[in-house]
């Protein structure tokens, strides 16, 4: 989640590339991971910096305005709820029971 400068990240993708991407699951973190998007718009500070910790523990306070700022986008489907159902790589095996056709008698 994005606010002003800084980037939340509170589930991550811990894959680097590739199909692997599509098949494992996010993970989520006890504490969100927190990017200055200006100072390093790359978000490499976490892998390459040594004194990325340091600073995350120097600047924890910001986790509260992305839990803030999250807490408001999902207040914010109240008003203006989905259109429609999120689509899914998911097999539902009740689904295709549903759509098979049926057997003539």
């Amino acid at each position: 989640m994005r606010h002003d400068n800084w980037k939340f990240v509170f589930c991550e993708q811990r894959e680097i590339g590739g199909y692997k991407v599509w098949s494992n699951p996010f993970v989520c973190t006890r504490l969100p991971l927190i990017e200055n998007l200006r100072m390093d718009p790359y978000e490499k500070a976490p892998l390459i910096s040594d004194q990325y910790d340091d600073w995350q523990v120097h600047n924890v306070y910001l986790a509260i305005q992305g839990q803030i700022s999250a807490q408001e986008f999902v207040e914010s489907f109240k008003t203006y709820p989905p259109s429609q159902a999120p689509a899914s790589f998911t097999i539902d095996p009740e689904s295709f029971v549903n759509m098979a056709p049926k057997p003539k008698q």
